[in-house]
């Protein structure tokens, strides 16, 4: 103790700073040093961000999956009523119409509805095409069922008529 009353080093030396020292270094290392509960709050927010984009991720698969069904088929229909009806002028057959049709409903993954097919006066051919949509949750939404199967109707004739 110095002539103050404040402990000192060294007999006639300066006062001690008597702060708190150790209450200043040991938060410095609790900031270095996390509790363990820390990381269980990181992985939940993560695992909550995982959950959401998959989530997105599927409502927005299924949604331009169905979207690109129903504009596909309507310009299949019309791109295989145009078949049928250039088989139909060249062959003057139905049979040949109704197999060109076939074809292109064929190689572009759609299906000719039955009864889907008729032919009429001036080379007229009329097509009825369906489409499923390949979804991942949609077909079990009973209100968006109903727009997984693409369905399209479209008529080629001459340019005359």
């Amino acid at each position: 103790m110095n002539r103050t009353g404040a402990p000192s080093l060294k007999q006639g030396s300066s006062p001690v700073d008597t702060s708190p020292v150790a209450f200043l270094w040991s938060r410095s290392v609790r900031r270095l040093h996390r509790s363990s509960d820390d990381g269980a709050i990181l992985v939940g927010t993560l695992a909550k961000l995982l959950l959401v984009f998959a989530v997105i991720g599927v409502l927005g698969f299924d949604s331009f999956s169905i979207i690109g069904a129903q504009v596909g088929v309507r310009d299949d229909a019309q791109a295989a009523a145009q078949a049928g009806h250039d088989a139909y002028v060249n062959t003057e057959s139905a049979q040949a119409a109704y197999a060109a049709v076939l074809k292109y409903a064929d190689q572009h993954g759609d299906v000719v509805v039955r009864q889907g097919f008729s032919t009429g006066p001036h080379h007229t051919v009329t097509v009825e095409l369906q489409r499923t949509a390949k979804t991942v949750f949609a077909h079990y939404v009973p209100k968006v069922k109903t727009y997984v199967v693409a369905d399209a109707v479209s008529r080629a004739t001459d340019p005359v008529h």
